[in-house]
């Protein structure tokens, strides 16, 4: 997977953002400020995403595989 690859299109996230961020916390606080700015009606989905969707479920599942990930990996260092 390309870490430089746009998963929000709307706000420039890319899944390295995702990976520096649960690397440093553990978690990654990406989906909630997306569901924010949604709130707040200033996503623009439609026009901004490639295939005219909502970025979230991709954001979430990218969250998701990266903890999954770096969970496998600190496993197989430990042993």
């Amino acid at each position: 997977m390309d870490p430089k690859e746009t998963l929000c299109y709307c706000f420039g996230y890319t899944r390295d953002d995702i990976r520096r961020e649960v690397a440093a916390t553990g978690n990654s606080t990406i989906p909630a400020r997306i569901v924010d700015a949604i709130r707040a009606d200033c996503c623009a989905c439609v026009v901004n995403h490639p295939q005219g969707i909502c970025c979230l479920v991709q954001v979430r599942r990218a969250v998701k595989e990266e903890i999954e990930q770096q969970a496998a990996t600190a496993n197989a260092v430990a042993r």
